[in-house]
């Protein structure tokens, strides 16, 4: 190298990250694109009974909310749970779920709780109680970049464990316990469905 000369480094040409989840700037192929998701999510949630309806309303499971997530590439990463307190008793738990990218990038988050002052999780283990307010944290986590596309697909955009309203009315046939989330462990109860014969409805409480 000859003096007063610099030795340039060639760089890797930095990656650039998407402006959106569906893979372009064009308006008109977003709004396409998600329309086309919200077809196929909706055939399932129908198929499959995501979903419960609360007060005449239909709102998406967390199985329906991470199965969108998976057709667009965004997944729930839980960041912590902690205990609520009150004098040494522990009264309930938090959680903090963020919506990640596979990249990582945070494209949403949300925290909530469940309390044994909710009268479905009174006498709960914790356990439980510690897993609901993950599940919850999740559907709202994923409602934030997601919930356009799950209106579009005809349902409502507030997630169903995120309503307050008990008891509710699950679209499906009662199934194994053991086989859904936490979110099933709430208190139910079977009854026969007026609007499909031979159907029977499961009454979930959040």
């Amino acid at each position: 190298m000859t003096a007063g000369t610099e030795l340039e480094l060639a760089t890797p040409a930095q990656a650039v990250a998407p402006l959106n989840l569906f893979g372009t700037t064009s308006p008109s192929e977003v709004v396409a694109r998600a329309a086309s998701c919200a077809d196929a999510l909706a055939d399932v949630i129908r198929s499959k009974h995501l979903y419960t309806t609360i007060g005449g309303r239909n709102h998406v499971l967390v199985e329906g909310w991470t199965l969108l997530g998976s057709m667009l590439g965004v997944f729930p990463v839980c960041v912590w749970t902690h205990p609520i307190e009150t004098e040494g008793v522990i009264m309930g738990w938090e959680a903090r779920v963020e919506a990640r990218t596979l990249a990582g990038q945070v494209v949403g988050a949300a925290e909530a709780e469940c309390l044994r002052s909710e009268s479905n999780w009174r006498n709960r283990d914790d356990y439980a109680l510690r897993s609901m307010a993950q599940t919850r944290a999740t559907s709202k986590a994923m409602r934030l970049p997601l919930g356009f596309v799950v209106v579009l697909a005809g349902y409502e955009a507030t997630p169903a464990e995120e309503i307050a309203a008990a008891p509710a009315k699950r679209g499906s046939k009662p199934r194994q316990e053991a086989t859904r989330t936490d979110v099933r462990e709430a208190d139910s109860s079977e009854g026969s469905s007026p609007q499909s014969p031979g159907l029977t409805e499961h009454e979930v409480s959040f």
